[in-house]
């Protein structure tokens, strides 16, 4: 091998630097193929000037092709280029990019301050509809619901036979939803249909979309990001503010505060927006209690399928009169005991007793019971024509089996 001890990068001339830059690269290549022999054939592909690698097969830089050539971007797996990323967050990406590699004439403030003003956009409704569109190819089935598939199913109900074909790329964007757990697969909708009537995005769903990968790109950069975190943190807050309609505060909660320093911080609360934040809170709270109301009555409703009552408790008798009683006399009567029930139906008793035992538990432990069965039912039909009292000795298992695991139960 070759000693490359006069390789020099302290060049103050640029044209000379990637020139030597060049020529070592070329003859670096040009001994280890010539070291390997055919098993390994090297060959210079181009110069990077300014280089971020986020992962394996993600990375973005100024690529030199050939000395003297000329240096434009080149962007592998990040967002600036991928086609399931929305045109804003291409374009968003794409820029801060370009800051990025001429940080030093261009500021890590600007690029801050840029970013707050991309996001300040979107939570103010300001961006375009198109901006947040993207394709994806429909497919025959789907074993899950998918947006693609679901706006093709409103296109076809609103005008049968305008509805894309299979194989179709269907455009497709995120309404704003009125609950604010909803899917993707059920914002999902046709933008010119939310143009024609004026839906607007859903805010929330493509702060976050846009999130992760900023923040990746900022994390490589080794850039502030407590910073950039609570730029994405108040823009979250102020879209799921707008979804949940609990937001009559003033208007500068709206506005994204860039904390350049720990000092900057958001002024405090007013009686009235004090008044206002705790009311929607408390209004809040009871919609969450109303809904584990309505999941634990669905939940014992469903439970009740499967456990009926075998033995009801009887009442009890009445008291003896008090005509053979006399003053002083003491009159003990014995108490009726109380048959136990292996399971009932009422809701207080049946979580009492058996642990509030879950919906998805109980699931499982029905659909254990019936692949056992299944297998038994399997093995009865192969030696059904062989042996007939093997058949009948696999019934009685069979019969013994489910009554234990009622019992159980």
């Amino acid at each position: 091998m070759v000693s490359y001890d006069d390789f020099r990068l302290d060049l103050t001339d640029q044209n000379e630097r990637d020139a030597e830059i060049f020529r070592h690269s070329t003859a670096l290549c040009h001994d280890l193929s010539n070291h390997f022999g055919e098993a390994v054939q090297l060959e210079m592909e181009k110069v990077f000037h300014g280089y971020f690698l986020i992962s394996k097969k993600r990375y973005f830089g100024r690529k030199q092709e050939t000395f003297g050539g000329k240096i434009c971007m080149d962007s592998k797996g990040v967002s600036s280029v991928r086609r399931s990323s929305v045109p804003f967050l291409r374009s968003l990406f794409h820029k801060l990019q370009q800051m990025l590699l001429d940080v030093k004439t261009v500021g890590t403030d600007t690029i801050f301050e840029y970013t707050r003003e991309q996001m300040q956009r979107l939570v103010n409704d300001e961006c375009t509809i198109a901006e947040f569109t993207r394709t994806c190819q429909l497919g025959a089935s789907y074993a899950a619901p998918q947006p693609q598939s679901e706006v093709a199913k409103k296109m076809c109900q609103r005008a049968p036979g305008s509805e894309p074909r299979v194989g179709d790329r269907v455009a497709f964007s995120m309404a704003r939803p009125k609950d604010i757990n909803a899917k993707a697969w059920q914002m999902a909708e046709d933008p010119e249909y939310m143009e024609a009537h004026k839906i607007p995005l859903a805010t929330h769903y493509f702060v976050e979309a846009v999130r992760t990968p900023i923040e990746q790109l900022f994390e490589v950069a080794q850039l502030d990001m407590k910073r950039i975190n609570l730029i994405f943190d108040q823009a979250s807050d102020i879209a799921i503010r707008k979804v949940t309609g609990n937001i009559p505060l003033t208007e500068r909660w709206n506005v994204i505060i860039d904390y350049r320093d720990q000092a900057l911080e958001r002024a405090p609360l007013s009686r009235s927006e004090v008044k206002v934040a705790n009311k929607a809170q408390q209004q809040a709270r009871l919609a969450k209690k109303a809904e584990w109301k309505v999941q634990e009555k669905h939940s014992a409703a469903f439970m009740s399928r499967f456990f009926k009552v075998v033995a009801e408790e009887p009442p009890e008798p009445p008291e003896p009169p008090d005509s053979h009683k006399r003053k002083g006399d003491i009159v003990e009567h014995e108490a009726p005991r109380k048959r136990k029930t292996k399971a009932v139906s009422n809701k207080k008793a049946f979580f009492k007793h058996l642990g509030l035992v879950k919906e998805k538990e109980m699931e499982k432990r029905v659909a254990r019971m019936e692949a056992v069965k299944r297998q038994r039912i399997k093995a009865m039909s192969v030696f059904a024509n062989i042996d007939p009292e093997r058949l009948a000795d696999e019934k009685r298992a069979l019969q013994a089996m489910h009554e234990e695991s009622v019992g159980d139960e």
